[in-house]
């Protein structure tokens, strides 16, 4: 399942609906020991840096500006989702290939994160229909695991979350969204600190305090 970089930017701008899914309980923000220990290019104290270096700005104004003066891609009648877990193929069609289309915008989002020096992963197996056989619900949800060290921390993705993530990483106290055709709204990045340490796994008691004490 491969998207074209123009349908990827459609789909990054508009609002995916996810027709006909109930909410799962799975726990947020789970962090838990891992057998192995990864190297990442950027450590704790750097990502702790970034944060304070941005809470200690004014926060950004909200502005929104007329965008894109392309034509979007239509997304394809039909679309094949091969399960990295279990290699099982899952084929979506009509208005349920929106669905099979945000997972591989957000594995095109989790690509870059790792680029920008975090240990990211995402966890789609929701969209394989072998892995979701034994769930009593129908809704597909996405999570993102970050190793930091020998941590793993697992959260539910919520709309905006990578995005997010990409402008702390790239340094900048704004972050855009658009949910309307041909507006993009650029937002400050500072209120989403929480959001962002909960992301990253920097949310343990101790830094918790940390955070109270150098950033708010």
């Amino acid at each position: 399942m491969k998207l074209s970089k123009q349908t990827l930017i459609a789909l990054g701008i508009t609002t995916v609906g996810l027709t006909g899914y109930a909410e799962t309980e799975i726990p947020q923000g789970e962090t838990v020991k891992t057998e192995t220990v990864r190297d990442i290019t950027l450590t704790r104290a750097q990502l702790d840096k970034v944060l304070t270096e941005i809470a200690k700005k004014p926060a950004a104004k909200t502005t929104t500006y007329n965008a894109m003066c392309y034509m979007m891609s239509d997304l394809p009648e039909r679309m094949e989702y091969l399960c990295p877990v279990c290699s099982s193929k899952t084929l979506y069609e009509k208005k349920n290939v929106s669905l099979a289309s945000h997972g591989e915008y957000n594995s095109y989002l989790i690509d870059h994160i790792k680029k920008l020096g975090v240990d990211a992963s995402l966890d789609a197996t929701d969209l394989c229909s072998q892995c979701r056989k034994n769930k009593t619900t129908t809704k597909a949800d996405f999570y993102i695991e970050v190793r930091m060290g020998d941590r793993l921390t697992r959260t539910l993705l919520k709309p905006d979350d990578l995005t997010k993530i990409i402008a702390f990483l790239e340094k900048k106290d704004t972050w855009e969204t658009s949910k309307k055709l041909f507006e993009t709204t650029v937002k400050p990045l500072k209120p989403e600190l929480p959001r962002i340490r909960q992301i990253l796994g920097l949310d343990t008691p101790e830094e918790k305090q940390n955070t109270k004490r150098t950033l708010f």
